[in-house]
């Protein structure tokens, strides 16, 4: 159930509600206790219900991995992925709100090759400039 907590081993995850093609689709928040990530894939920017839950809860995010199935574009013609412009929309309103900072490890992922730019190399330096890290195959990130 969205906005809901559920142990998972030494985790606790919270489905939070998302914006996809899908019935009742989710992106998740997960904690040690210590450390938080967002799993933000497969979802559009974010519905208002999970803006007002993260700001109510006043949820602190150390990693947040953002979809971005449609590259570099800036706007995209359909609900339920994003792209460049969409991802950087998001880090700005999750550090304006206190939810990220400047120590949070955003890192785009989920690229479709139907995406603008979406091969690594000329997607990689785009998001940079962003404040953004992109992901590939094998990548792994300590927080």
């Amino acid at each position: 159930e969205p906005f809901q907590h559920l142990a998972v081993g030494k985790y606790t995850v919270t489905a939070l509600k998302a914006l996809h093609g899908s019935e009742d689709p989710y992106i998740y928040a997960i904690s040690d206790g210590c450390k938080t990530l967002l799993y933000a894939h497969d979802s559009d920017i974010f519905p208002v219900e999970t803006w007002e839950y993260i700001q109510s809860q006043k949820l602190r995010f150390d990693f947040v991995s953002m979809d971005c199935t449609e590259g570099a574009m800036e706007d995209i013609p359909y609900q339920g992925h994003m792209c460049l412009g969409y991802n950087r929309r998001c880090k700005e309103k999750l550090v304006t709100m206190g939810a990220a900072d400047e120590h949070t490890i955003f890192v785009s992922n989920h690229f479709s090759h139907n995406g603008k730019d979406a091969c690594y190399d000329d997607y990689a330096p785009q998001a940079e400039k962003a404040g953004l890290l992109t992901s590939y195959d094998g990548m792994e990130i300590e927080f």
